[in-house]
């Protein structure tokens, strides 16, 4: 019996000794993806009466705010910013203001407010009170999207007068906010009944209103008069585990309207003043704009006086804000130091263009010494020759529908179009085609650039001869002779796409590649736009209404109530390959806006939360496909469905 008690007792702590020495993992609990639960709040959710000027709102776990300043608003617009702050499990708010008699006071968080484990933000939460015996209740939802690529427009601000006076935007703070969240949706609550003018504006310099010409704003340009329904829908209640308890039927409330769609835009009235004046080599000095200009500055040299009028030649950028004046006169290249009167349009203290006069002084930039090489070899006693720089930026592969490019280091004065020659492969032997012609492909403001234009037969090979001396650049620079041969893409190599479309309306179709950059632009003729010799990939397309006809895009104008042009995005990937001729068939309103730009080349989209981050960071370690984020569908609030389906206010 006492050898058996031993043996037991060895045995016992045998195992003790090994649990203790073999070292496991810890185990994780479960992942937290829940948000912090609304507790209490003092004062209590939409009480009247309301006399202090300090809110607290409990939850039930330890909370923090995020981005505050980008996400919590107060309506009425505070004259003194109220202070937000979080302490442990609450919310404090203290107004700095006096609180307004009779008045609903509302603050929406956004998802500013999240628990300080995970991260997880409450979303859409927001509290309010009433400062007299009633509450007012009425809102009105919407999405915000960048007018020009259908971005969603985060953290902007939105709002409502019920002043219905045009210039009430550029002068009078808004009277009710609120801010878009990842999605750019938004909702205003606390509304009485009444008209209201719907704004949005990136309000940089927060004073609530339109004071500053270059901001982006959104307007929805007919006044706005909110209202409310019920009805009776089943209703679930879940237990603490988060299991279905009981499903009861319970009044639900419908606020509208709640599918209002705002276009955001900029009317680009940025400021204009001269951003960079240098001169980064003798024969140049640049000149650059902080905005698009529709005239040249006017210059004068001070200090001297050249041989010819002429002195200079302009290289410029279509829109006249960036300007290099390459300078021909002899005398002012060896010049350390050139003087110039400059007169151009800039803006005064009021956004207005005035014209302004600066005197310039162009020091030239001393270049670095060249160290001198040990065992120099003796120099050429005959000088070197210098020819003029260029590039062929084409390659030896020349597309069909595209012609010859050539980029110039220094403008070009003259060219021999009779030195040019272009020749075809016919049975291994060249054959003279028709005379090329080299041709400034910029409409004479870029002089670096040239085109050959050509008809080119696909599959076939041909010869580029330029003679020597035929072009001469403005210092008298003239070409060695320029050989290139090339080979022209075969029609197999291509795809051809064609879209089939509801539109007879002034309108364009351009298309995309994965970075949501343009492409390639067709205009739509009897409802068909019309894409040949893609190369194969994958594209997207956009479409936008040229209401003026002009072939691009326009953006609004508040003051002359002209709304930006509408864009339309198509819904699908387009992945093209060799030799194929697609057709699609394209209705623009098929699908509501918002949901139109596909995830995979929208750029705004919502702070994935942690848990979510961990996910797709281990299907990407397992090789799994990434889903794409379903977005929630707009228009909705905490008292609504789904069930109303998006109205296109276009």
């Amino acid at each position: 019996m006492e050898k058996s008690f031993k043996y037991f007792v060895f045995a016992l702590l045998g195992l003790l000794l090994y649990s203790c020495a073999s070292i496991g993992r810890p185990t994780g609990g479960v992942q937290d993806m829940l948000a912090p639960v609304f507790v209490k709040s003092n004062p209590a959710p939409e009480a009247k009466n309301v006399t202090g000027n300090k809110v607290e709102i409990e939850f039930d776990e330890l909370v923090q705010l995020k981005d505050q300043q980008d996400k919590v608003v107060i309506s009425p617009v505070q004259k003194e910013p109220a202070t937000v702050k979080a302490q442990g499990r609450k919310i404090v708010i203290e107004f700095k203001d006096t609180l307004l008699d009779n008045t609903t006071y509302s603050i929406d968080f956004a998802d500013a407010i999240q628990d300080v484990n995970e991260g997880n933000p409450i979303e859409g939460f927001s509290y309010a009170f009433s400062t007299g015996d009633m509450i007012d209740s009425l809102q009105i939802s919407g999405i915000l999207l960048d007018s020009r690529t259908l971005e969603p427009q985060q953290k902007m601000l939105v709002g409502v007068h019920m002043n219905l006076d045009d210039t009430a935007f550029y002068k009078v703070p808004l009277l009710r906010i609120s801010r878009t969240n990842g999605y750019g949706q938004f909702t205003i609550r606390n509304l009485k009944a009444g008209k209201y003018n719907l704004f949005a504006i990136n309000d940089v310099d927060r004073d609530n209103k339109f004071a500053n010409p270059t901001e982006d704003i959104a307007f929805y340009g007919v006044p706005i008069e909110p209202s409310a329904t019920s009805e009776m829908k089943p209703d679930s209640i879940f237990t603490a585990e988060h299991r279905l308890d009981t499903v009861i039927i319970a009044p639900h409330t419908h606020y509208l309207p709640n599918d209002i769609l705002l276009s955001m835009f900029n009317e680009n009235r940025k400021s204009q003043y001269l951003v960079k004046d240098e001169r980064p080599d003798s024969n140049k000095f640049y000149l650059e704009f902080a905005a698009p200009a529709d005239t040249l500055p006017q210059i004068k040299l001070l200090d001297y006086e050249p041989e010819k009028k002429d002195w200079y030649k302009i290289n410029r950028s279509m829109t006249n804000d960036t300007i290099t004046y390459w300078i021909t006169d002899r005398a002012m290249l060896k010049m350390d130091t050139v003087k110039v009167e400059a007169k151009f349009m800039r803006s005064d203290t009021l956004q207005n263009l005035v014209q302004g006069t600066d005197t310039l002084l162009f020091k030239l930039k001393k270049s670095k010494a060249i160290k001198k090489k040990k065992n120099k070899e003796k120099e050429d006693s005959l000088p070197k020759i210098e020819f003029i720089k260029y590039a062929i930026t084409t390659g030896n592969t020349q597309e069909v529908n595209a012609p010859i490019r050539f980029k110039f280091e220094i403008p070009l004065d003259s060219i021999n179009q009779e030195g040019l020659h272009l020749y075809i492969k016919k049975d291994s032997l060249w054959e003279k085609t028709a005379d090329a012609i080299l041709l400034n492909r910029d409409n004479d403001y870029n002089l670096h650039n040239y085109n050959i234009e050509y008809a080119w037969e696909p599959g076939a090979s041909y010869k580029l001869l330029i003679d020597s001396l035929a072009i001469t650049d403005i210092y008298g620079l003239f070409n060695k002779p320029i050989e290139s041969e090339i080979t022209v893409k075969q029609l197999e190599e291509y795809s051809d796409l064609f879209f089939t479309i509801n539109v007879r309306d002034s309108a364009f179709v351009e298309l995309l590649g994965s970075d949501d950059k343009v492409q390639r632009t067709a205009p739509i003729l009897n409802g068909t736009a019309e894409f040949q010799y893609l190369n194969p990939g994958t594209y997207y397309a956009r479409l936008v209404i040229d209401r003026n006809g002009n072939g691009k895009y326009d953006t609004g104008n508040y003051e002359k109530k002209i709304q930006p042009e509408d864009v339309y995005y198509y819904p699908k990937k387009l992945s093209l390959k060799k030799n194929w001729e697609v057709t699609e068939n394209w209705d623009i309103n098929a699908m509501p806006v918002d949901k139109q730009k596909l995830e995979v080349i929208k750029k705004n989209k919502p702070t994935a939360k942690k848990w979510e981050d961990k996910t797709k960071k281990k299907k990407k370690d397992n090789g799994e496909d990434e889903d794409e984020v379903e977005e929630n569908s707009f228009g909705t609030n905490q008292f609504q469905d789904s069930k109303n389906p998006f109205s296109n206010q276009r």
